[in-house]
Order: structure tokens, then C-alpha cells, then sequence
């Protein structure tokens, strides 16, 4: 048997009696999936506060003010007082998902039962989270209250990518050059282009297209995207990570900064301190019995508290008509 080296692999080889009280390792299980499938990790990272209701500001770039200054022996240190921008407020929402095993399934090899429930129910936090993501975006885009400084900038494709005559690169670089070369007043932001965020069958014909396909000649055919697994996929021209996920719809694309990168991620995830990511032991149904109650099943719930608020417009543009 091939050594297991995760919790999620543990639960397809352990029985139900070996599992049912085995809380920590399921929770571990949904932990490690879920980091393996959450787009908006690389969108938003994480805050936790202590309200259910939370304010953000965006993003301000500093200017001369701030920049580390010569001073003479016992001079005063500068300081600054940095740009505000405007503040948003925002409630937590709450988000839950269950899942259940009957009680036949605990008998007849429990552990995979479990295993496949704790995919489906990842997989649908995942999508949840996507969904979310990308509402938060859209939302911002729709918004047309807004100043210029708090708004995302929406580029269109001059031919949809499928054609032979395009090139699919050309509307990412135009949203690349929006991103590297955002300003406010004259001062830059600082930040840097490194992902096409697309639904997967445009990214898909991105790759086949001959003006993408064509970048991988010679000694980088090896590189070419169309032969590498989704796990060790190169870079596009050299600077764009391929993120593909079906919740972005058909003839639309995002390309960001990732919260990976030096200037950060273009927005934060606020978890309510009280409410955050909690996996449940198994327990009966409907009523407590020796074979899971009334309903003669168990189940286990993952509940939390978020809200996913932009800080960094700027850092994100929206491609459409591709």
C-alpha cells in the first residue's frame, strides 16, 4: 500500500468505527482540500476582526513624503501622513454546508463514503467562495457611484480570442499596462500583472491559439502550456500564471495581482473572530440512537462568517468579448 501523506487520503482507509470520533482528522481533511481549490485565496487574503460588521478603505499609494530621507546626526526622523481612502462598510455573511453518510454507508466501507462527501462538500465551499469572489468584483465594476480611484477597469477584446486573425495576448497586455502603470496624482501604486483568472475552455483556446502556441518553440517546446499538467502549467509570455475555474462565465476574463505578490492581494477576506471556519464531529441526524437516529444517518457541517471587501481596484482589470 502506498504511504499516505494526508488526512484526506487517511479517510479512504479507515473504517466508520475508526473514524466517527476521529474529529481532528476530518477537519484536517477539509483544510487540506480546501487549500487546494480555493481561486480566492489568490484574490483576498485574510483578516480576522472582532465585529460582524467591518470597514475597509482602499488603497492609497504614498508619495515623496515617504521615501527614506538622509538626516543629519540627532535630526528629527520624517514622517508622513498617508492618504485615506474611502472607507466601505460591510456585514459578514454567514455560509454553511453540510454533509451526510446514511447509516448502510457507515458499513459498507465507511471511510471512502466519508472521503467522497468531504470532496463534494469542499468542492462546494470552493465554488461558494469563487461565486463570492467574483460577485465582490462584478459588484465593485457595476458601482457607477464611484470616483475613478475606486473603480475596476473593464478592457475589451478587439476580436474574440477563436479567431485566427487575434491575438489573445493583446487585450491582457493592455490590462497589464492599466495595472503596472495605475497612478494617483502621479505617484504609482506599484503594482505587477502575474494572472489570467478565465473560464476554462477560453483559457483552453488561449493556449491552442498560434499566436500563444508559437511563443513555445525549439527548446521551450517542453514549456508549451498545452503539455503540462494543471499542476506544473508555465507561464504565459513569461508572466502570466493560468488560473482557470467555471464559475467566470464564457467571453470573460480577470487579470490581477495575486496575493503572492510583492504589492499584495487586491482585496481582504474579513472572518469574524467568533465565527470562523469550524468542521463539526459527525452526529446523528434527527434524534440520538445507536444507528443514527430517526433518520438512520449522520452528518458533519462546516459554518463561518465572511466578507470579501476590495482595497486594491487598481491591482484587478476585467478583459471582455473574448
Amino acid at each position: 500500500m502506498a504511504e499516505i501523506t494526508s488526512a484526506y487520503e487517511a479517510l479512504g482507509e479507515l473504517s466508520w468505527d475508526d473514524l466517527v470520533d476521529e474529529t481532528d482528522l476530518l477537519r484536517d481533511a477539509v483544510e487540506e482540500r480546501l487549500k487546494l481549490s480555493r481561486v480566492a485565496d489568490l484574490l483576498f487574503e485574510e483578516e480576522t476582526t472582532s465585529e460582524l460588521t467591518v470597514g475597509y478603505r482602499t488603497d492609497m499609494p504614498s508619495g515623496d513624503p515617504d521615501e527614506v530621507e538622509k538626516r543629519a546626526e540627532f535630526g528629527n526622523i520624517p514622517v508622513f501622513d498617508p492618504e485615506k481612502g474611502r472607507e466601505f462598510l460591510a456585514k459578514m455573511d454567514s455560509r454553511a454546508r453540510g454533509m451526510r453518510v446514511s447509516y448502510e454507508q457507515t458499513k459498507t466501507n465507511g471511510g471512502k463514503a466519508v472521503q467522497r462527501e468531504v470532496r463534494a462538500m469542499t468542492n462546494a465551499i470552493a465554488r461558494s467562495d469563487t461565486r463570492a469572489a467574483l460577485l465582490a468584483v462584478e459588484k465593485r465594476i457595476a458601482d457607477t457611484t464611484l470616483d475613478d480611484v475606486d473603480q475596476i477597469e473593464v478592457v475589451a477584446a478587439t476580436a474574440q480570442w477563436a479567431n485566427p486573425d487575434a491575438n489573445p495576448l493583446d487585450p491582457v497586455w493592455s490590462a497589464a499596462d492599466l495595472i503596472e502603470g495605475a497612478e494617483y496624482e502621479g505617484i504609482s501604486y506599484g503594482y505587477f500583472a502575474t494572472t489570467i483568472w478565465g473560464n476554462p475552455v477560453d483559457l483552453s483556446v488561449m493556449k491552442r491559439h498560434p499566436k500563444v502556441r508559437d511563443l513555445y518553440v525549439g527548446d521551450m517546446a517542453s514549456a508549451n502550456p498545452l503539455f503540462a499538467g494543471v499542476e506544473s502549467q508555465p507561464l504565459i509570455a513569461g508572466q502570466f500564471q493560468l488560473v482557470p475555474d467555471a464559475t467566470v462565465p464564457r467571453g470573460t476574463a480577470f487579470v490581477f495581482q495575486d496575493a503572492a505578490s510583492l504589492g499584495g492581494a487586491i482585496g481582504s477576506k474579513f472572518t469574524w473572530d467568533s465565527g470562523q471556519p469550524l468542521v463539526t464531529g459527525w452526529y446523528s441526524e434527527n434524534g440520538e440512537s445507536a444507528r443514527g437516529g430517526a433518520n438512520m444517518s449522520y452528518r458533519s457541517d462546516y459554518s463561518e462568517w465572511n466578507h470579501m471587501g476590495i482595497r486594491a481596484p487598481k491591482a484587478i482589470i476585467k478583459i471582455t468579448g473574448i
